[in-house]
């Protein structure tokens, strides 16, 4: 049977090279580097992978967009590079995703914000666990096993490397009680069991809330005195249009699940599973707890400061941009101000 090279002696270099050479050997790994190649994407094999969202912690991995620098870290083998190589170009899909999207002050708003990182993490982890799926499927690799082990993600207790050990087996439970025909169904049942994963949740609450800081924060604080920039008018009038953060959430979560669909990944969540799997992330907001909480208690506060800013800066704007009356011609009214 094939094992992957796991040595905790790896340098990067070769933990590079080993790593490429085992995503080559699948026609799904092959079209995720093609993928990659396509969007300017560079892989980083690198111990000082820079830090998730400012959180100060070590990562498996990470993706900057302004950089279109793919980080991994090699400390854990090939295998855990593996997951967290699917899991970042799961990222980068993401992203790509967001950009077409319209300005939406669901998107700034601080819960939304910590949904949609719930989100965009759980589907990640959920599709690198499919993609470790596939290769052990195709290769006869033990990988998939071996991070089915709690021991395999505790090099690194300062990490944000949880145990995703669970991830693994909820997904193999529900694939075997399918008869190995329901990928889609352990797809989800993955990415749920991410949710009772106390670790991830409180690593990636606390990591959401310092991102919205770093992100959406010091982009209104930026915009704050320009009201005539095109940032603070589209936030002015997407505050005012009813911001539904469900929706927008069940809307990204329909698009994430069909990421890599035209490549034979299983669309994990139909069009009846939407609402109620947005319920089950969405209620575990309930599992937000300090210093989250109280981060996320103060964004919440600061985003409706900067709302009501915004709306009476474009007000004041708008009145002394109002044009100016003509004289009434003789032996008429003028007209009343609308």
């Amino acid at each position: 049977m094939h094992e992957p090279y796991d040595s905790y002696n790896l340098t990067p270099a070769q933990a590079e090279r080993q790593l490429l050479a085992e995503v080559a050997k699948t026609a799904f790994g092959r079209a995720l580097l093609d993928y990659l190649k396509q969007q300017g994407v560079e892989i980083v094999v690198t111990e000082d992978v820079p830090p998730v969202l400012g959180a100060g912690t070590v990562a498996g991995g990470g993706y900057m967009p302004s950089e279109k620098k793919l980080y991994l870290d090699p400390r854990g083998g090939v295998n855990r590079l593996l997951h967290f190589f699917a899991h970042e170009t799961r990222h980068v899909a993401q992203m790509e995703n967001e950009m077409q999207r319209n300005f939406s002050a669901a998107a700034f708003e601080p819960h939304g914000h910590l949904f949609a990182v719930r989100l965009m993490e759980m589907d990640a982890d959920a599709f690198a666990v499919y993609f470790v799926y596939n290769h052990a499927r195709e290769t006869g690799s033990t990988a998939f096993d071996a991070l089915s082990k709690n021991a395999s993600w505790r090099e690194t207790p300062d990490s944000l490397e949880a145990d995703r050990a669970p991830l693994y087996n909820a997904f193999y439970a529900a694939w075997a009680q399918s008869g190995g025909k329901d990928e889609a169904g352990a797809m989800k049942r993955a990415a749920l069991a991410w949710l009772d994963n106390e670790q991830l949740v409180d690593a990636y609450n606390e990591s959401a809330m310092l991102g919205w800081r770093k992100g959406s924060w010091q982009g209104l604080l930026n915009h704050a005195d320009n009201a005539q920039s095109p940032f603070a008018r589209a936030f002015a009038q997407a505050v005012r249009t009813p911001h539904d953060v469900a929706g927008l959430f069940i809307d990204r979560a329909a698009d994430f699940s069909s990421l890599f669909s035209d490549i034979g990944v299983p669309d994990y969540l139909d069009e009846d599973d939407l609402a109620a799997f947005a319920v089950q992330v969405m209620d575990g907001q309930a599992k937000v707890t300090e210093p989250a909480l109280t981060a996320l208690r103060n964004a919440t506060d600061d985003f409706a400061t900067a709302a009501a800013h915004y709306t009476g800066m474009a007000d004041k704007l708008q009145a002394t941009q109002k044009p100016a009356q003509k004289p009434a011609r003789r032996g008429q009214f003028p007209r009343a101000a609308a």
